[in-house]
């Protein structure tokens, strides 16, 4: 492990101005800190409603009253299998895989930076994800990732995922892929989802929870009418946390620069 040594920490030269300029650098640092401290605070608050804004109105888009929708729990228009356990010991097929690490905030899955393992044996058709399928989080020791889901979009890479996720594949066509997704992203199916959670240590979403989850849908037509609708809506939303998210990297990378000129002798 890389160290710095007592000889190098001696050695080292430290610019030092007269007493009353290194008073006057803290007080200007002081008051610059506060006035960033205060304008993080603000763009973070900002993100936060934004994103809860977001969230809530992406729910109401699964909450008509209209009498034309129907009810189906997920276990009659689905089937669930778990996901691959391997071992740094397996030998057989190289294969990429979706982990929980892959989920973050991905919509689909990012096949490019999944990670290859080895697994013992030939990969089953079971095994390998389709496009269109979805994966969700099923187990880890964070409760907020439990129920995360994502969707393979069109591909010919031969993909699996681990023991951590459950593959969801649609077997009625009642339901768009896309619709279920989104519908499975939304906080009040994620609060349902993670509450029904167990462990001590670590949560756990399992295939029976997902199979009781109640949905509500309308016809096909209507559901991509309702997905181009939020797909506009989604874009707008993206462009101001993009927007928050860059105020708060420009204020913490002011807060450097402000260090950097007061102890280069550059703060007038």
């Amino acid at each position: 492990m890389p160290n710095i040594s007592n000889r190098t920490l001696i050695s080292l030269p430290i610019p030092l101005p007269p007493l009353d300029e290194q008073k006057r650098i803290v007080a200007v640092l002081d008051e610059a800190f506060e006035g960033l401290d205060r304008a993080r605070a603000n763009a973070e608050a900002n993100l936060a409603d934004a994103r809860e804004l977001w969230a809530r109105l992406s729910g109401l888009a699964f909450e008509s009253q209209d009498q034309g929708w129907k009810e189906a729990t997920l276990g009659t228009l689905a089937e669930f299998r778990n996901g691959l356990n391997y071992t740094r010991s397996s030998n057989g097929d190289a294969i990429r895989i979706v982990g929980v690490g892959d989920f973050q905030s991905n919509t689909l899955i990012p096949i490019e930076t999944l990670g290859e393992i080895v697994i013992d044996g030939k990969l089953s058709d079971d095994d390998r994800l389709k496009p269109d399928d979805i994966v969700a989080v099923r187990s880890n020791g964070n409760k907020a990732l439990i129920g995360r889901v994502m969707m393979l979009p069109e591909t010919e890479e031969v993909i699996s995922f681990s023991g951590f996720t459950i593959r969801i594949r649609l077997v009625s066509d009642r339901l768009l892929p896309e619709y279920l997704l989104q519908f499975m992203r939304t906080p009040a199916v994620r609060e349902t989802l993670t509450s029904g959670g167990g462990g001590s240590n670590i949560s756990n979403l399992n295939q029976g929870q997902l199979s009781r989850l109640r949905i509500r849908f309308p016809s096909i037509e209507k559901q991509r009418e309702i997905l181009d609708r939020m797909d506009g809506t989604n874009a707008g939303f993206r462009e101001l946390l993009d927007q928050y998210e860059r105020q708060i990297a420009d204020l913490a990378d002011l807060r450097q620069s402000l260090l950097q000129k007061a102890f280069s002798g550059e703060l007038g």
